[in-house]
């Protein structure tokens, strides 16, 4: 229950019988402005009184620049006639409860303006002034609308790759700080992902696929509240390698072998004695180095295999038999 003692505002007296809890005061008018505090406590069977001394607002108004910024920037708020003494500056989405603020920033005593990041959802927004009248205490004396309108971003991107291969992704977007480009699974939230890029990282990123195989998605994916503001869907499967080489060679010699591959970063061709491990080896080539593949018979008859190596994780990704032969032999008789 709320009654009101006295007409008089300057010595104006409001009472109210609550459960114990703590609460948040809050009270306005039109010449002295929205005045809260907060963290009040009320136990049972004791008084709580708070006294307020409302003053009159300063004449404050408020100025944005740009007039109409994208959601998610930046914005100058400039602050003619600000008072001395410290203030800050919210910023909520127009219908939300003032104190819900979403952005806020301090301005420092005798400051004439302050920098604040708009909310990345599109449409019209608050610009709250603060006065900070003493402790947990502070009152609204100026508030300003602003629309910000919706930030736009594309994606230009292979549709298919491979498992764990480099791909370049060219981006238009805001590049606000915190946004990033994304590999999610198709369909899932914007949390989810397999690789992320910051998009202060510039244009074009490259990102590495995932391992797993599937429908996935590249996103641009805003930093504050992880909208999607561009998508497109990628299958990653696994890679594809080819390898030509010969059935047989002579030991010692050296031979060639064309081939098709990602050819990633410190991904090589190698010759190796047998089922051996992929870092075993007798001789490589770098995929860096281009197709063909010069590589050298080992000394001794028998069957080698020839690979395609992951560099980042030595993954073989693909293998063939190479037989490895003896010289022929021929034999010569004395004539009689």
């Amino acid at each position: 229950m709320v009654t009101n003692r006295d007409p008089e505002l300057a010595d104006d007296v409001i009472s109210a019988t609550l459960p114990p809890g703590i609460y948040a005061l809050h009270t306005e008018g039109a010449l002295c402005g929205a005045v809260e505090v907060r963290g009040l406590r009320v136990q049972a069977g004791r008084a709580t009184d708070v006294a307020l001394k409302l003053d009159l607002l300063p004449r404050v108004s408020l100025e944005i620049a740009p007039e109409k910024p994208i959601a998610g920037a930046e914005i100058w708020v400039a602050i003619p006639g600000a008072p001395p003494g410290p203030a800050w500056v919210s910023v909520t989405p127009k219908g939300h409860p003032e104190d819900r603020w979403q952005n806020r920033t301090k301005v420092e005593p005798g400051e004439k303006g302050t920098w604040i990041r708009l909310p990345d959802e599109p449409g019209v927004m608050v610009v709250r002034y603060h006065e900070v009248v003493g402790d947990n205490l502070d009152r609204i004396i100026a508030h300003i609308d602003v629309e910000a309108l919706a930030a736009e971003a594309s994606l230009t991107a292979p549709t298919e790759i491979g498992t764990l291969e480099e791909t370049s992704v060219s981006w238009t977007g805001p590049g606000h700080p915190g946004d990033a480009l994304l590999i999610s699974p198709i369909g899932s939230e914007a949390v989810r992902f397999a690789t992320c890029v910051p998009t202060d990282r510039g244009s074009p990123a490259t990102m590495v696929a995932p391992a797993d195989e599937g429908e996935w998605a590249i996103r641009y994916v805003t930093g504050q509240s992880g909208r999607i503001l561009a998508r497109s869907p990628i299958v990653v499967s696994d890679v594809r390698v080819v390898l030509f080489s010969p059935e047989s060679v002579l030991v010692g010699r050296r031979f060639d072998v064309s081939w098709e591959g990602p050819a990633g970063e410190a991904d090589y061709i190698s010759l190796a004695a047998g089922a051996t491990d992929a870092r075993d080896y007798l001789n490589l080539h770098l995929a860096d180095h281009g197709s063909p593949a010069s590589l050298v018979a080992p000394q001794e008859a028998g069957d080698s295999e020839i690979r395609y190596v992951r560099g980042t994780d030595n993954r073989v990704l693909r293998r063939t038999i190479l037989v490895v032969d003896s010289p022929p032999v021929t034999l010569s008789a004395p004539s009689r």
